[in-house]
């Protein structure tokens, strides 16, 4: 209906009176009018449903909602304006209160650096989360390293820290993080000594009587000692394998020379310098028992005597 006078009237069927339509006059006896709530559910100004509500009733409807948007979700809060008995056509607009949405950044975890901040990394729309990359020991950053918020390269503060405002789901990434450093600590040594490195003069420093036992050694805090190079007196260059930073060989008696060309190698391929150590000899044998030429036996002089002492030359 859009205008209606009810004086007098009896109803025996369903009257509703729709938006912009009247009934005047009392009620009919009978059924009640009935009028057309109109309900915007999402609050955007358009009217999404509708119902009929029979006159001195209060109209209800199921709770609004509104999608949510980057920034906030949104709760219903009820119905403006305030329900209230049926008397006439009637449009209710939903209410929300805005609630500003969270978002988790996600940080990545390497072998070789750790990511640290504080607090949570669950963070709301608009806030700053900050954070550290603290390298291994023995790791660098490369020529390629980049530290990214969802692709888009970061920046480090003066303090090398990162920040990144939070408006989605963010994904840090840390890229060129690399082993550039060569092995440190190279040593070669026989027992609980080493050899030392050879400066200048080809002098033979020290002699053993037996088979020695030389041990290659070094240290390295990334990617680890991983083969070792040496040359023993004329031989061919050796590249051996490391266990643990070590390499143990041993060197037979009746050898002469000294060791050169000793390099330690990590995984990532850095190499120390060439280093050459001071000559050594390695003898089997001893030289025979030592003879002593004087006098004759049963000889006698006045003058001076000359002592010769005579034996095995060392090899």
């Amino acid at each position: 209906l859009d205008n209606w006078s009810g004086a007098g009237l009896t109803n025996l069927g369903t009257i509703r009176v729709n938006q912009g339509g009247t009934y005047s006059g009392d009620q009919p006896t009978g059924n009640p009018v009935q009028y057309q709530m109109s309900w915007d559910t999402d609050g955007d100004g358009t009217v999404d449903d509708f119902t009929y509500v029979a006159y001195g009733e209060m109209p209800d409807h199921a709770q609004g909602t509104k999608d949510q948007d980057q920034q906030y979700s949104y709760t219903f809060s009820g119905w403006t304006p305030e329900l209230k008995q049926v008397t006439a056509p009637a449009v209710y607009t939903a209410q929300f209160q805005p609630v500003l949405r969270s978002y988790t950044v996600t940080l990545p975890e390497g072998d070789h650096y750790h990511v640290n901040y504080s607090g949570s990394n669950v963070v709301e729309y608009g806030q700053t989360f900050t954070f550290t990359v603290e390298l291994a020991p023995g790791y660098s950053e490369s020529d390629n390293f980049t530290v990214a918020a969802n692709g888009t390269p970061l920046t480090a503060n003066a303090d090398g820290s990162y920040n990144v405002r939070v408006e989605g789901d963010t994904q840090i990434t840390v890229e060129g993080v690399a082993d550039l450093t060569a092995p440190a600590n190279l040593t070669v040594s026989y027992g609980t000594d080493s050899f030392k490195e050879l400066v200048n003069t080809l002098t033979f420093g020290l002699i053993f009587k037996d088979t020695v036992t030389v041990t290659l050694s070094a240290t390295d805090e990334g990617t680890g000692v991983q083969s070792f190079t040496y040359r023993l007196g004329d031989g061919q260059l050796q590249t051996v394998t490391a266990e643990n930073g070590q390499y143990t060989f041993t060197v037979s008696p009746e050898f002469k020379g000294n060791l050169s060309g000793v390099t330690a190698r990590d995984g990532a391929g850095n190499t120390t310098t060439e280093i050459a150590y001071e000559y050594f000899a390695v003898e089997g044998q001893a030289p025979n028992t030592p003879q002593v030429n004087a006098l004759g036996a049963g000889q006698w002089t006045s003058g001076p005597v000359t002592f010769t002492l005579s034996g095995a030359q060392a090899t």
